[in-house]
């Protein structure tokens, strides 16, 4: 990542921490690579900041980076293995954006970032659109889009539940955007309760994707104003990994060895 020379800033997923090198080295490489923003942070989990993103002196927006847990397979006792955010973490961000205003004479806007979507994204689709956890759906074909929303879901939609009033952190601290993954096969974008509910598109064809639809999610800030589109990537994905002649040598060779 340090290779194209430009900040980036990771959230551990729920598989992450499953190093047998341990959560504390994981984080230090982090720390120690020149262009990566990430900090572990001193709350339930691992990786609980925030960034702040600039033109020149205005302090445009709050990107506030949270780890949401859930790594069952971890053996470090220093990993949650219990999904979801907690009250410390939701304190962390309301500190920070009350700090954060008290310096810039206003309110500053925020989005927020997790890998594991919370229930308030399963409300926003039952409230809109009727639709349950488990069901599939593309919006604008299967039921009608409103209020620009889009996206596919092929999958149960997998949430936590907050300890907390997640809707009431979020319109105290201006959050206007809430950012997740994990769920491989549904990707939409969804405005409930003026906050923008996204689950990005899946990057890479590990584990289940949808077919056709993988590639990134890209944030544009203008101003008061910002925009939310999914990137598709250019590569012609094959079925699996290495199936496509494209691929060749590109991909390791499909083995598994299995140890006693």
């Amino acid at each position: 990542m340090d290779s194209f020379k430009i900040p980036w800033a990771p959230v551990f997923g729920n598989h992450d921490n499953e190093s047998a090198k341990g959560v504390k080295w994981q984080c230090e490489q982090f720390e120690k690579a020149e262009y990566c923003l990430f900090k572990r942070g001193n709350v339930s989990g691992n990786g609980n900041y925030s960034i702040g993103v600039a033109t020149g002196d205005n302090l445009a927006r709050v990107v506030y980076m949270l780890d949401s847990n859930g790594c069952e397979s971890a053996t470090d006792p220093e990993v949650i293995t219990q999904g979801g955010i907690f009250l410390d973490q939701a304190e962390l961000i309301k500190n920070c954006s009350e700090r954060i205003s008290a310096a810039q004479g206003r309110s500053v806007s925020g989005f927020i970032a997790f890998h594991i979507p919370c229930e308030e994204f399963a409300t926003a689709v039952y409230s809109k659109y009727s639709k349950t956890t488990s069901d599939r759906y593309v919006l604008g074909v299967d039921v009608p889009a409103r209020d620009g929303d889009y996206g596919a879901s092929a999958s149960r939609l997998l949430i936590f539940k907050t300890d907390f009033d997640m809707l009431k952190l979020l319109r105290e601290c201006n959050i206007e955007g809430v950012f997740a993954g994990h769920c491989h096969h549904i990707n939409t974008c969804i405005n409930y309760e003026g906050i923008r509910w996204v689950i990005g598109l899946k990057t890479s064809q590990y584990d289940g994707y949808n077919p056709g639809q993988n590639g990134g999610t890209v944030i544009t800030v203008d101003g008061d104003k910002f925009d939310v589109h999914h990137i598709p990537s250019l590569a012609l994905y094959s079925p699996f990994p290495g199936g496509s002649g494209m691929f060749k040598n590109f991909f390791a060779e499909d083995k598994f060895i299995i140890s006693k």
